[in-house]
C-alpha cells in the first residue's frame, strides 16, 4: 500500500510540474497493482495473498488515480483519453455519467429537481450527508469539477450544464469544502451565461458571495483567495457580456487586487485582459492603459505566446476602437505575422482574434489585398461557438471588413464584389443577432452596423432608427465607447453642415503611427469614420490613395 501511496503522490507531484508524461506512467503502475490487489494477488510476485491478510483497495483509492491520470492526459492535449478516466473514476465511486441525448436531458431534468429543493429547503438537503459518505460525495465533486472543466473545452454544453449541477448538488449534499462549492457556482454562472440565463445566473452569483463573506469572515485561510479570485473573474465575464460595464469594473479591480497579493500569473492572464475591455468601453483609457501594462509585465515574466497574442490583441482593440497607441504598433503587425507563419501555434482563439484586428486595420486602411489576406487567415481559424466576449467582439470586427469591402464596390461599381458582400453581410448579421442575444453587450455595436449598412443602401429612415436605438442601449449600459462611436458617425451621415470624415483626425493620425510616432492626440479619442459612398475626394483620398 505504500508504494501505491508513493506512486500516487509522484504522480501527483508531475502533474503539479507538467512533466505528465512521467506522471501517467506512475499512476498506470499504482492502477495495475491496484487491480492486481483486487484480484487477491500480490502486485511484486504475482502470489495469492494470504487469507488474513487486511490489504483493501478502496474505490476512493482507485477514484484518485483515476482522476489524476484524466488530469495528466487534460494537460497533453488526449481528451478522449482523459474523459474515460475521468468517467472510470466516477464509476467506481456509483456515480456512472448518461451516454446518450435522452439519457442527459432526463438527467438534467433530475439535476434541477434536485437543487430546486436545495434552494428552498436548504436545512432538509444542504449538508445532509454523513461523515463517512461526505468523503465519498468530495471525491465526486472534485472528479466532476475536472470533467466539467473538460466539455466546457469541447464546447459541449449540455453535458457542460448537467455537470455542474450534479457538481452543484454533490458539493452542497457533502457542504464540507468551500473551494468545491464556490467553484461549483462559478461553473453553473458560466452555464446560466452560456444559456442566455441572467437572473439565474445573478442569483448563483449572489449565493456565491454570501457563501464566501460567511465562511471568509469566521476561518479565513490563505488558501482560499485563489477561489475567490476565480469566482471575481467569473463575475467580470459575466456582467461584462451582459453589458453591467459598472460591475464588470468592480469584479475586474477586485479580482486583480487579489491576484496582485497571490503573484497568481494563471488568473491574471484571466482577469486582465477583460478588465482592460471594460475599462475601454468606458472610455477610460489612462485606466485601461495601465490594466495593458501590468499585462505587459505578466507576459514578459511568464513568456507565454498565447498570452503574448492576448496582449498585442488588447492593444490593437486600445487603437482601432479608441485611437489610442499603447504597444509599438509596427511591432503588432510584426508579431501577427510571425504568428501566422509559426505551425507550431494552435491556439486558434486567440489567432482568430488577432487575425480579425489585423483585418480591420487592413480594410479601414483601405489596403483590400492585406485585408483580404488577413480576412482569410481570420475565416482559417473560425469557431463553431462563441462563447467569450473576445470571439463575439472579433466577430464585429469581420462584419466591419465586410460592410467596408462593400461600401469600395458600391464606390468602384464592381458588381461582383457587391454581390459577395451583400451574400456574407446578410450571413454575418444572422449569427450576430442569434449571439447577441447571448452578449448583449455588443448590441449597441450591431445596431450601428446595421444602420451603416442601411445608409449605404439608400435607406435613411431604417438606418436613423438603428442609430437611436444604439444610442439609447449604450447609454443604458454606460458604453460610451459605442455610444460616442455611434454619435460621431450619425453626425457625419445624417448632418447636412458636417464638414467632412477627416475631423476624427484618425486617417492623419494612422499615417504617425506607422512610424512609430505617439499620439497626436493625448487625451482624446479618436473613432474612426465609416465612409459613404458619395464621398469621392477629401481627406481619406489624400492619405489612403
Amino acid at each position: 500500500m505504500k508504494t501505491i501511496h508513493f506512486l500516487t503522490q509522484a504522480g501527483a507531484g508531475g502533474i503539479a510540474i507538467s512533466n505528465n508524461m512521467q506522471a501517467v506512467s506512475y499512476l498506470e503502475q499504482a492502477s495495475e497493482m491496484m487491480d492486481t490487489l483486487n484480484l487477491g494477488r500480490n502486485p511484486l510476485d504475482g502470489s495469492e495473498l494470504d487469507m488474513d491478510s487486511d490489504i483493501t483497495i478502496s474505490s476512493i483509492d482507485i477514484a484518485r488515480v483515476e482522476s489524476l491520470i484524466g488530469q495528466a492526459y487534460y494537460h497533453m492535449g488526449n481528451f478522449t483519453v482523459s474523459v474515460q478516466h475521468f468517467e472510470h473514476a466516477l464509476s467506481s465511486l456509483s456515480k456512472k455519467q448518461p451516454t446518450n441525448r435522452l439519457q442527459i436531458q432526463l438527467a438534467i431534468l433530475s439535476q434541477r429537481l434536485t437543487q430546486f429543493f436545495h434552494v428552498h429547503f436548504p436545512a432538509r438537503f444542504t449538508g445532509t450527508a454523513s461523515k463517512e459518505m461526505a468523503v465519498v460525495k468530495l471525491e465526486q465533486a472534485r472528479v466532476l469539477s475536472h470533467l466539467y472543466r473538460e466539455y466546457r473545452s469541447m464546447h459541449n454544453d449540455r453535458m457542460a450544464l448537467y455537470l455542474a449541477l450534479q457538481h452543484l448538488n454533490t458539493a452542497e449534499t457533502s457542504n464540507t469544502d468551500f473551494h468545491e462549492l464556490i467553484n461549483a457556482y462559478s461553473e453553473m454562472i458560466e452555464c446560466c451565461r452560456l444559456a442566455n440565463w441572467p437572473k439565474l445566473a445573478y442569483a448563483y452569483e449572489m449565493r456565491a458571495f454570501q457563501r464566501c463573506k460567511t465562511t471568509l469572515s469566521v476561518n479565513l485561510h490563505p488558501d482560499d483567495f485563489p477561489t475567490v479570485a476565480q469566482l471575481y473573474v467569473t463575475s467580470l465575464h459575466l456582467h461584462l457580456c451582459h453589458g453591467n460595464i459598472s460591475g464588470a469594473v468592480d469584479s475586474g479591480y477586485a479580482a486583480e487586487e487579489i491576484i496582485a497579493k497571490l503573484h497568481d500569473n494563471e488568473l491574471a492572464l484571466k482577469a486582465l485582459p477583460l478588465t482592460a475591455q471594460a475599462l475601454l468601453l468606458q472610455n477610460n483609457v489612462s485606466q485601461c492603459m495601465e490594466i495593458l501594462e501590468q499585462f505587459e509585465f505578466i507576459v514578459d515574466e511568464t513568456d507565454d505566446v498565447v498570452a503574448r497574442t492576448w496582449y498585442n490583441c488588447c492593444c490593437l482593440d486600445v487603437f482601432l476602437h479608441g485611437g489610442h497607441y499603447m504597444e509599438s504598433f509596427p511591432n503588432c503587425i510584426d508579431f501577427g505575422v510571425s504568428l501566422q507563419s509559426d505551425p507550431t501555434y494552435s491556439d486558434k482563439a486567440s489567432m482568430f482574434y488577432i487575425a480579425s484586428c489585423l483585418a480591420l486595420w487592413y480594410h479601414r486602411r483601405r489596403d483590400w489585398g492585406s485585408g483580404e489576406e488577413w480576412l482569410g487567415h481570420a475565416n482559417n481559424n473560425l469557431s463553431t461557438k462563441y462563447d467569450s466576449f473576445m470571439s463575439v467582439q472579433a466577430l464585429l470586427n469581420l462584419l466591419e471588413c465586410q460592410l467596408l469591402l462593400l461600401w469600395f464596390g458600391l464606390r468602384k461599381t464592381i458588381h461582383s464584389l457587391i454581390e459577395r458582400c451583400n451574400n456574407a453581410i446578410k450571413k454575418s448579421f444572422k449569427m450576430l443577432k442569434t449571439t447577441c442575444k447571448q452578449y448583449p453587450i455588443f448590441q449597441p455595436r450591431l445596431l450601428h452596423m446595421q444602420a451603416y449598412h442601411q445608409i449605404m443602401l439608400d435607406n435613411t429612415t431604417k438606418a436613423y432608427k438603428c442609430l437611436r436605438k444604439s444610442l439609447q442601449e449604450s447609454n443604458a449600459m454606460g458604453n460610451r465607447l459605442d455610444e460616442n462611436w455611434t454619435a460621431f458617425n450619425e453626425q457625419i451621415w445624417l448632418d447636412a453642415n458636417h464638414s467632412s470624415p477627416g475631423d476624427s483626425y484618425w486617417a492623419v493620425y494612422v499615417q504617425g503611427l506607422l512610424h512609430d510616432k505617439p499620439s497626436v492626440l493625448k487625451g482624446d479619442l479618436m473613432y474612426f469614420g465609416l465612409p459613404l459612398p458619395a464621398w469621392k475626394d477629401g481627406i481619406y483620398d489624400k492619405y489612403f490613395e
